[in-house]
């Protein structure tokens, strides 16, 4: 799913490279984003709802869990960790639909806003 809201934010982009320079250099923060994503995937893949309305990251058991990924992310490296490990999460998961279900299962954590 392409975000359109990237097309107004001409350094997206570079920041998200320098993002990247940052979590190259740190085994720690490789460790945050590692387990981060591979959390988020897991979720994605395991709702066997393929229709548009699958509320992968909302479901209430698991709302919880992801609302702390992000504040794990938030606290790790701000608002633009939380996006990079989301766009990298996003090529893995299961449907299109759950980047936008985790956009709203983060709303409000650190700067990030659906």
């Amino acid at each position: 799913m392409f975000d359109f809201a990237i097309l107004a934010d001409p350094g997206y982009h570079d920041r998200l490279k320098e993002m990247d320079a940052q979590v190259q250099a740190s085994t720690e923060l490789q460790n945050v984003v590692i387990t981060a994503a591979a959390l988020l995937i897991e979720i994605s893949k395991a709702d066997g709802d393929m229709t548009e309305n699958r509320e992968s990251f909302l479901e209430p058991e698991l709302a919880k869990q992801v609302a702390e990924i992000g504040e794990v992310l938030n606290e790790a490296g701000g608002f633009l960790l939380m996006q990079y490990v989301a766009e990298f999460s996003a090529t893995k998961f299961r449907h299109p639909s759950d980047m936008r279900m985790l956009e709203f299962a983060w709303d409000g954590i650190g700067d990030w806003r659906c």
